[in-house]
């Protein structure tokens, strides 16, 4: 899933049978019954055909890219499992090191995968993911600053700031503003 949702360089472009094309516009049916819904479960509902989409997105893909100059699949799966860490230990953990021995690669070699494959190093897909959570938070909650930097696990209120304004040119007060 990284390989196609995080920016793959070069842009991996899905040529669609006519059967890919069907089914694709069944799950559009089913997306668009299920966001008129007044269900309660609609949330859930929602959740589980974004998956069934990435998965089906994701198998194309594979389909078309594998075996191809373009992507091996160790390499795919390396950048894909990468993003999958980073989404289930960002909170905890920010370093490459620690995402490059999950992976069973040393971190020269997950970096040489990115360079080759995206356009950002590991450390900035990891530094993306913190940025869009604190977006989420800044822009979508009432949370003060201080609870944002909790929730996100950073050391203090002035490092998440400095990292913040970096990376996206304004404060979190200014984006909430």
């Amino acid at each position: 899933m990284g390989c196609i949702f995080y920016d793959p360089k070069p842009t991996m472009f899905i040529e669609l049978a006519a059967e890919d094309v069907e089914s694709m516009n069944r799950m559009l049916i089913l997306f668009e019954a299920e966001f008129t819904s007044s269900e309660e479960i609609k949330k859930e509902m929602l959740r589980m055909l974004l998956v069934r989409l990435i998965i089906k997105i994701t198998r194309m893909a594979k389909k078309q890219y594998i075996g191809s100059e373009v992507v091996e699949e160790d390499e795919f799966n390396l950048i894909r499992k990468f993003h999958l860490l980073v989404e289930l230990h960002s909170k905890k953990e920010r370093q490459v090191n620690f995402y490059a021995n999950l992976l069973n690669k040393s971190p020269k070699t997950t970096s040489n995968y990115f360079t080759k494959y995206s356009r950002k190093t590991p450390l900035q897909g990891i530094h993306e993911r913190d940025i869009v959570a604190a977006k989420r938070l800044v822009y979508y909650t009432e949370k003060s600053i201080q609870e944002v930097v909790e929730d996100l696990n950073f050391e203090d209120v002035s490092h998440f700031s400095i990292f913040f304004k970096n990376v996206t040119l304004k404060s979190p007060s200014e984006l909430r503003n």
